[in-house]
């Protein structure tokens, strides 16, 4: 069982650890989006809405439901469609999960160019349930 951060680390360490995502650079989100040219293929992820039910009245135990926001940069000289195929390939890498972690949703927009990263930029949410504690923060 597991608390909010120590999910978050768990879906870090998942893709960050999964050979065909190799060409991908996993950060957290940016406050804003990048300035200058994004040079390598890179997925910003920030944790949204985040829930827990109980496995039972009084029971500590139970599923948390969280969804992950991932921004997807290609370089110009990848051109857009290396967005869909990294998202893709981040939907196929948390199909299933350690600790219970199982994709419920995927779901993202269009592929668009950001000109202030000079690159092609997609987002996407990706809705997740894992095994996790009552008592652990949620926030």
């Amino acid at each position: 069982m597991a608390g909010l951060e120590q999910i978050k680390q768990q879906i870090l360490e998942l893709l960050q650890g999964r050979d065909a995502l190799k060409d991908i650079r996993f950060l957290p989100a940016w406050s804003s989006a990048p300035q200058g040219p994004v040079r390598a293929l890179t997925a910003a992820l920030a944790t949204g809405p985040v829930g827990f039910t109980p496995a039972a009245l009084g029971c500590a135990e139970g599923r948390a439901e969280l969804t992950l926001t991932v921004w997807i940069y290609a370089p110009k000289a990848f051109g857009g469609s290396a967005c869909v195929g990294a998202f893709s390939r981040i939907g196929d890498a948390l199909l299933f999960g350690e600790n219970g972690l199982c994709l419920q949703t995927l779901s993202c927009g269009r592929v668009e160019y950001s000109t202030s990263a000079r690159a092609y930029l997609l987002e996407g949410k990706i809705g997740l349930t894992a095994l996790a504690e009552g008592d652990a923060e949620w926030s």
